[in-house]
């Protein structure tokens, strides 16, 4: 199927909007490696770096630092879902399907849909490369960064792919935008229709969406892709 044009399919005219059902502790709990890798490295070069003074119990001052800015990394972790996953919605209508994460819009209709995929639990614009420039990008702090950056990012929640549409809303900051624009030069052109290929992620909005309505929609509309 490659028609972006779809007819209604009965008890499926109206579209649907479907809200983020995940919470912060499912995140936190697939980037714990990263935190412990943070806290670890931070708690390391504190230490090297206390170790010239002459304060008391430097290794103990060193891991109460440590904590403290590992806090504050989780608090600043926890203003950015909710600035983005908190608020993420799915709607899905004869259209197609439209997810909107943050300030981004990923659009994909029924007929560009080329199958189900695994994805991780990263926002549309998201391009993290592990361990780069972290620690004046030593290869030991890196390669470890790795590992925790790999847990948190595995491909493990069910999405639609296919070439379709992202955009980004007028509202967005220009740090944003010049993010978005950068995204957009090196995410990977459809050459038949020659748009950008993108994921719109169903996991997110229900666990079990085979069996509930989000499955329904898709079978309304791509029954093929449960064959």
């Amino acid at each position: 199927m490659t028609s972006d044009l779809t007819r209604p399919v009965v008890g499926f005219e109206t579209a649907e909007t479907f809200t983020n059902t995940l919470s912060f502790a499912y995140f936190m709990r697939r980037i714990i490696p990263l935190e412990v890798m943070l806290l670890l490295l931070t708690w390391l070069i504190l230490a090297l770096l206390l170790g010239n003074t002459e304060l008391p119990a430097v290794g103990w001052l060193a891991l109460g630092l440590a904590l403290v800015f590992v806090a504050a990394m989780v608090y600043v972790k926890k203003k950015q879902f909710d600035a983005t996953w908190g608020t993420a919605t799915l709607e899905l209508s004869p259209d197609g399907a439209a997810e909107t994460v943050g300030k981004t819009r990923t659009a994909l209709a029924w007929g560009a849909v080329r199958g189900l995929d695994k994805q991780g639990m990263i926002t549309p614009l998201q391009a993290v490369t592990p361990g780069s420039g972290f620690v004046g990008g030593n290869p030991v702090t890196g390669g470890a960064l790795a590992v925790g950056v790999a847990a948190a990012r595995r491909a493990d929640q069910d999405a639609l792919v296919g070439p379709g549409t992202l955009s980004l809303s007028p509202e967005a900051s220009s740090i944003l935008k010049a993010q978005f624009d950068q995204n957009m030069k090196q995410r990977q052109m459809d050459p038949e229709t020659s748009r950008p290929f993108v994921a719109v992620l169903l996991t997110h909005y229900d666990r079990d969406w085979r069996t509930g309505r989000i499955g329904a929609w898709v079978r309304a509309y791509r029954p093929d892709l449960f064959t």
